[in-house]
């Protein structure tokens, strides 16, 4: 991701990043997360949570600050008409 994640971000018009997955190492949020505040994006998370189909469960295992949440929804507010 170091050098084709910069490359997207420059080339596509995104908004924000997922910083936060169960499957990010901490160094992965981290440099995740310096990203997107480097490039001023919205940092999202998730747990990629598809039920039992492909694994256990891991809704609620990762925690996004609800700082970054509130960042979201002024962003989505902002759209609106």
């Amino acid at each position: 991701f170091k050098k084709r994640l910069p490359e997207l971000l420059d080339e596509l018009p995104f908004d924000g990043i997922e910083v936060y997955h169960t499957k990010h190492t901490p160094g992965q949020t981290d440099a995740f997360a310096k990203l997107a505040g480097e490039r001023g994006l919205l940092m999202a998370g998730g747990s990629d949570c598809h039920g039992t189909a492909k694994h256990d469960p891991e809704m609620g295992k990762v925690r996004v600050p609800y700082a970054h949440f509130e960042r979201i929804e002024a962003a989505l507010a902002a759209r609106q008409p």
